[in-house]
């Protein structure tokens, strides 16, 4: 086409510019159609019936800084899939069978802001009760993962791209009953399930269980190129049995890990630190003890005069397998076992 005098008209020199003003925004776009992406480290497999007439919308996918921008992905999923996916915690019920996985593109650092919109909570009553639960990675689980309650509840949270979704705001995330909307802050994206919390249950008369926890090594004193034997010894004092108990043990730069043994249950290296094992060891009746012997080689001394070579071993337990891990059921031992020079 071939304009007089060479000139361009005023609307096509409008519409250019409005195009490049687009372009130049950054993309936080969501395709509820979208099929999940295919992590190696979870076994997924997308339930493509439930993307028709589902009541559970992905609203915004929000972050506090991207290396690079890029569209999000929402898809809904059958949980029982989930092959890595143990049961949800102590007092919280699937609702509805909301499950869904969440992916995105950009390349993101901090935070995500995840919120949801569950059209079909018809009462405050329930929906005041919803919480959106992640799926994540969680060395001191049998399985390897966990639930964590993500939910925001109070607008103490601070950050969100701007840029993204300027509407964002921190007391935006809360729930809003009118609009069916909640919103959850985590880590990572991946596996969302939407649950119902259960009423708090009266408060338990039974005082939880004790369990303690001790550790002697083998020489008391070492030498460069002597092997160390760490005993770990696991007593439940009672009053009720221990559901489950999991810890890890870390040793030192310059010991070099040789093996652990556990009395019961399983021991393995820790994939993401070199230095620890992790051992899960299943129930621990009333009075009953557990022990692990861990092996290690002195291999070089990188301590001050004195300090000796540390070992610690952090350790949690639950009254139920399913509880949430948290402070209150944790307790650790550590050891420094002297150096002969």
């Amino acid at each position: 086409m071939i304009f007089s005098g060479g000139k361009i008209p005023f609307i096509l020199l409008l519409l250019f510019i409005v195009s490049l003003l687009a372009c130049a925004q950054p993309r936080s776009s969501v395709s509820a159609s979208a099929s999940p992406s295919q992590d190696a480290n979870l076994d997924v497999k997308s339930d493509a019936g439930a993307s028709t007439g589902s009541q559970t919308e992905l609203v915004t996918v929000a972050y506090d800084y991207a290396g690079k921008h890029g569209p999000s992905k929402f898809a809904q999923i059958d949980i029982m899939q989930v092959k890595e996916a143990r049961a949800l915690p102590t007092g919280y019920m699937l609702f509805k069978n909301r499950a869904c996985r969440v992916d995105t593109e950009a390349i993101v650092l901090g935070q995500f802001y995840v919120a949801f919109k569950v059209l079909d909570a018809e009462t405050p009553t329930d929906f005041n009760r919803l919480r959106i639960l992640h799926l994540e990675i969680d060395e001191l689980s049998p399985t390897g993962w966990s639930w964590a309650d993500c939910t925001t509840l109070t607008d103490k949270h601070e950050g969100g791209n701007d840029d993204v979704t300027s509407k964002d705001k921190p007391e935006r995330r809360l729930p809003d009953f009118a609009g069916r909307k909640i919103s959850c802050v985590t880590s990572e994206l991946g596996i969302f399930v939407i649950a119902s919390k259960e009423k708090s249950p009266a408060k338990d008369k039974h005082q939880f269980t004790r369990i303690d926890v001790s550790t002697v090594s083998s020489p008391g004193v070492l030498l460069v190129g002597e092997n160390v034997t760490y005993t770990i010894t696991i007593t439940n004092k009672g009053p009720i049995a221990a559901g489950e108990i999991n810890l890890e043990n870390w040793l030192e730069t310059g010991l070099v890990f040789i093996s652990a043994t556990p009395s019961q249950g399983t021991c393995l290296r820790s994939t993401f630190s070199t230095g620890g094992t992790i051992c899960h060891l299943g129930v621990l009746p009333t009075g009953a003890t557990a022990t692990i012997s861990i092996i290690a080689l002195f291999e070089r001394n990188v301590t001050s005069p004195g300090r000796g070579v540390q070992n610690s071993t952090p350790l949690v337990f639950k009254e139920r397998p399913n509880d949430f891990r948290n402070a209150v059921n944790g307790v650790q031992t550590a050891i420094a076992t002297p150096i002969r020079l």
